[in-house]
């Protein structure tokens, strides 16, 4: 029994059709190729209690033989003050997400503009 009740953790919704045309890139070693998908990332105020926070990322894949399909996957993130950023199990296998609110911030030597951006490996085939 809780008082007060239970605190659920804030969340924010991300959708991508993958489509990387015009968009800014980078290959990073062993993570693949982060795109850039927005200017801005979600704001997301740290929680007085902690760090953790949830997105919902839907993906819309389009195959080479035309047929499509729209992945939901739930992520958690973990909020570092200028950026978050968590990691997912897609279907094409591990990737990342990173909302970055300042301009920039290097990350494992990787430096981010300020945006939101999304790991994508290539599918072995």
């Amino acid at each position: 029994n809780r008082p007060g009740g239970y605190i659920i953790p804030p969340s924010v919704e991300i959708a991508w059709d993958e489509d990387t045309t015009g968009k800014e890139t980078f290959v990073a070693p062993y993570l693949g190729t982060f795109v850039k998908i927005a200017d801005e990332a979600p704001l997301i105020e740290k929680f007085t209690v902690g760090n953790s926070y949830k997105a919902i990322i839907t993906i819309k894949k389009t195959y080479s033989d035309g047929s499509n399909e729209t992945v939901q996957n739930q992520i958690d993130l973990r909020y570092e003050g200028d950026f978050w950023m968590g990691r997912y199990l897609s279907t094409d296998g591990d990737s990342i997400i990173i909302g970055v609110t300042a301009d920039s911030i290097t990350i494992d030597g990787l430096t981010f503009t300020k945006g939101l951006w999304v790991s994508v490996l290539e599918e072995v085939k």
